[in-house]
């Protein structure tokens, strides 16, 4: 069977759904992240939204999955 499973996502709105992804096997994710400045972010994305992704990020990491990229 599979060792891992992985996603990748802008992770805009990822948090609420990690805790499901985990328990259906999801073991790694990539998380695109275009800056960590808040104002290049919603520039370059045209959207706000760091502070999801930055949650998103977060929350993969407490819920212990690895690796987070």
């Amino acid at each position: 069977g599979l060792r891992t499973l992985s996603m990748t996502t802008n992770g805009i709105a990822l948090t609420r759904k990690l805790p499901k992804l985990k328990d259906c096997g999801l073991t790694s994710v990539n998380i695109s992240l275009d800056t960590l400045v808040p104002a290049k972010f919603e520039f370059l994305t045209r959207r706000k939204g760091h502070e999801k992704v930055m949650n998103s990020i977060n929350a993969a990491i407490d819920l212990g999955f690895n690796p987070v990229k």
